[in-house]
């Protein structure tokens, strides 16, 4: 009886610990797929593949991590790390707190950090193709011209995209928004812009701005807000939706608006440094949400007047006539002129690349 008992315990343990071994609780190895396939690891709503590499990416941006716009762009990266499983994680960096603005381009290409959103309008000694573009739209037509326009200049232009050849694009073509200047006194005509302290950093009106008398200086969104509530600006010249997404409502009394909007010219990119380093996978989560942010960005801040909210809010809403708005045209259209020369000084038949751009310009803007 005793050895019958002694047996049937040994049966029990046997088929225990086999039990054991074949479930995936427990801390146990989980099974490999039949046929060799990818084993995959969940984290949050995200997978990461078995080629997945962990990286870790600086991200840097001249705007600012407060208002819509920063938002959107952070949900973006919380969205990429979401998505890749944990395998992607992002360090980030607002308020050109990593690298500046006029030199993102350089530093990101060299690995200072691995994604930037920035500007290309303030980095004219490198895209000296695109800093040339950026004054051909003239800041005519609707933002949604411009913005249709941009894909199809860089599409015909020959040596356009090559000025990117150390990044992987992964969105182009935004915030070609109309432009207001928001101040701490009435800019009421083209002439009380002379002498006027203001923050601007696309090239193209920066130039217009300094031929029709003003001063404008270059600085990030972060550190604009100090700036104007010290006294060493006296105005903002940014698109007419950032009065909400930039937070203005404790700095400025006017907003003016000009007539002329912004040149499509934010980018979205990795360097090729960290892009080589990422598995596919990694890859098309960082196409495909990009794609989504820019959509959120051009629905939710770009393509919003925010001038029934400023006024609101107290502020005065001024409008430049129509012959002030041509007179900020007339005078871009001269500093087109100049770039013809730039290119041709680079090296570039300027004419050529002029031409071809108006040309593309033209079909969405007339």
């Amino acid at each position: 009886m005793k050895r019958l008992l002694a047996m049937i315990l040994a049966v029990l343990m046997v088929v225990a610990l086999a039990a054991c071994n074949g479930s995936g609780g427990g801390g146990g190895n989980p099974a490999t797929p039949e046929g060799g396939g990818e084993t995959t690891a969940h984290s949050g709503d995200g997978e990461t593949t078995a080629s997945d590499p962990q990286l870790t990416l600086n991200y840097s941006t001249h705007v600012a991590n407060v208002g819509s716009t920063g938002e959107i762009l952070g949900a973006w990266l919380k969205q990429v790390e979401d998505e890749s499983g944990g395998s992607i994680n992002i360090e980030e960096y607002w308020s050109a707190s990593l690298v500046p603005p006029t030199s993102a381009y350089a530093e990101t290409s060299q690995g200072v950090c691995d994604i930037n959103t920035q500007a290309s309008g303030m980095e004219g000694d490198h895209f000296v193709i695109g800093s040339a573009l950026s004054y051909f739209y003239y800041g005519e037509g609707t933002e949604e011209q411009r913005m249709q326009a941009v894909h199809e200049v860089y599409a015909t232009v020959p040596g356009a995209l090559d000025e990117y050849s150390d990044v992987e694009i992964l969105g182009y073509g935004n915030a070609g928004a109309e432009f207001c200047i928001y101040s701490t006194k009435p800019i009421r005509t083209i002439d009380d812009l002379k002498g006027l302290n203001i923050r601007i950093m696309e090239d193209w009106v920066f130039d217009v701005f300094v031929e029709l008398g003003a001063a404008p200086v270059k600085m990030p969104l972060g550190q604009m807000y100090e700036s104007i509530e010290k006294g060493a600006i006296d105005a903002i010249l940014l698109g007419c939706s950032n009065y909400v997404s930039e937070n203005l409502a404790d700095y400025v009394q006017y907003m003016t608006y000009i007539g002329v909007g912004s040149s499509p010219n934010v980018w979205t990119y990795v360097n090729n440094i960290s892009w080589d380093k990422m598995s596919d996978h990694q890859k098309e989560i960082m196409k495909t949400t990009a794609e989504q942010c820019e959509k959120n960005l051009i629905e939710n801040v770009w393509s919003i007047d925010d001038g029934p909210v400023a006024e609101a809010n107290g502020v005065e809403l001024i409008h430049f006539s129509e012959e002030d708005t041509a007179k900020i045209i007339e005078v871009a259209k001269q500093k087109a002129q100049d770039q013809i020369d730039k290119l041709n000084a680079a090296g570039l038949d300027g004419q050529a690349i002029f031409d071809a751009a108006r040309a593309a310009i033209e079909k969405y803007i007339h």
